[in-house]
């Protein structure tokens, strides 16, 4: 994986990641919900659910490279933007904006690696491209709640759009050889492509994985001031320290994976430590929770990379739709999981809002073994 794909990568999490430990901060600030201030998380993953369908097909004809680079150029300007206005609506605005971009950077790099690996090769660059978004997620968020804490957050945000542009001009240097330029699938080619490999199912397991993730995220910075009035956007940042260790579980897979003989086992686990670190948020102490999102950011990345990897495996042609309809199902699961259970937590609690995000991994886990159990009897081709 060349180096300014994983700058691009990097900084495009960043961009995606960095408010949400600034959540309670912008919620004090412009005087709103934390509902509403989690519109700077939603606004971002709701294009982030529609549009990689339509990245994917357009990767089917252009160029993945100069779709990348226009992305990246207009990202930076947006997000010197979002340092510069003083009003929510228009913040929020910023982030629609975000996420109209980020699929198009995703799509755009995983075309670029479907295309050119397969078979274990393809497993080590998935990891490795998984790996470059949790160092992003990871780097965004400790770097927001710090800049935050000790300088501002508009300082960030600046640095951060500077940051973007200079990979815009680092991407020039890559060579657009890559065998993304092909025929454009017809529907229902895309339809028989869905139905061979459980790819429906890998989808909906992506939904369910995203759901639970982005809604325990979102307001764990919440849930950790009930417990510790008096932390700060620093601390905050640093409970997402779990990216590091699911940096290593990313890395890893193809060995997780060869352990637990298979890719439905590995992601059968996952879901299973979703459910445990779920429970262990109820315990009303900090180290707890620490220790919860630790093992529970691990697990949702290990889950993402197995399943990235299924929907990647046997596609001759049209990667850039395939990639588009898995992102298109992980990141709706992300919409829904960034609002709605933050209905639960307002109004009922935090058990409620955990009960919640139980059923929704439940459902992943029965997807997720319903897919094990046709992949023994031979019915997925």
């Amino acid at each position: 994986m060349h180096i300014s794909l994983v700058i691009a990568t990097v900084l495009a999490y960043f961009v995606m990641y960095a408010p949400q430990p600034l959540l309670p901060m912008f919620s004090r600030n412009f005087s709103v919900t934390e509902t509403d201030a989690a519109l700077l998380m939603t606004a971002t993953l709701l294009p982030l659910g529609i549009a990689p369908l339509s990245y994917g097909y357009l990767l089917e004809s252009v160029s993945s490279l100069k779709l990348l680079r226009f992305s990246i150029l207009v990202l930076s300007f947006l997000t010197m933007g979002f340092a510069l206005v003083d009003s929510f609506p228009l913040l929020v605005g910023l982030r629609l904006g975000h996420g109209l971009l980020l699929p198009a950077i995703f799509t755009s790099i995983l075309s670029y690696i479907s295309a050119s690996a397969e078979g274990d090769r393809l497993q080590r660059i998935m990891s490795f491209f998984i790996a470059s978004g949790i160092v992003g997620g990871f780097g965004g968020r400790v770097l927001a709640g710090l800049s935050a804490t000790y300088l501002s957050w508009q300082l960030f945000f600046l640095t951060l759009g500077t940051a973007l542009l200079i990979g815009f001009f680092l991407l020039g240097g890559l060579d657009d050889r890559a065998p993304i330029r092909t025929t454009k699938p017809q529907l229902n080619i895309i339809v028989q492509i869905l139905k061979t490999g459980g790819r429906v199912r890998i989808c909906l397991v992506a939904l369910c994985l995203f759901f639970v993730f982005v809604g325990l995220l979102n307001f764990v910075p919440f849930r950790l001031i009930e417990i510790h009035p008096h932390a700060s956007e620093s601390l905050t940042g640093f409970m997402y320290f779990g990216y590091l260790l699911g940096l290593v579980g990313a890395l890893a897979a193809d060995r997780i994976v060869r352990f637990l003989r298979g890719q439905a086992n590995t992601m059968i686990v996952g879901f299973i430590a979703y459910i445990v670190m779920l429970l262990t948020t109820l315990i009303p102490n900090v180290w707890f929770l620490f220790g919860a999102l630790l093992i529970f950011i691990a697990s949702m990345f290990l889950v993402h990379t197995v399943a990235i990897t299924a929907a990647n495996q046997g596609i001759t042609s049209g990667a850039g739709v395939v990639n588009g309809i898995y992102l298109a199902f992980y990141y709706s699961g992300g919409v829904l999981g960034s609002y709605f259970p933050g209905f639960a937590y307002q109004h009922l609690g935090w058990t409620s809002f955990v009960l919640m995000l139980l059923v929704v991994t439940v459902v992943g886990l029965i997807v997720t073994v319903s897919y094990k159990f046709s992949l023994a009897q031979g019915n997925l081709r």
